[in-house]
């Protein structure tokens, strides 16, 4: 048999996760756009935006600072790459 491999390439996972944790938790849907932040030395960047985010112009690497200016209503959560990891694996 011939050996295969597969990529895939989730880049919305993280806000995809937190979003369907609000449904599990009973939370009313977010009317802004969500991303996570990592910390890079002193400067807190965006790990991973969901498609509002992405709609307004943010991406991730991006510092939440400027992503504030172009977005001051976005809603930041830390990045949980353990928890991403386990919502892969499930």
């Amino acid at each position: 048999m011939a050996r295969r491999i597969l990529a895939v390439w989730l880049p919305a996972l993280a806000t995809d996760r937190l979003h369907r944790q609000r449904r599990r938790q009973g939370l009313p849907p977010l009317d802004r756009p969500l991303v996570t932040v990592a910390g890079e030395g002193n400067r807190p960047v965006l790990a991973a935006v969901d498609a509002r985010a992405a709609a307004a112009g943010l991406a991730p690497g991006q510092t939440l600072a400027d992503a504030r200016a172009l977005e001051p209503g976005l809603e930041p959560a830390p990045a949980d790459p353990a928890a991403d990891a386990r919502a892969l694996a499930g």
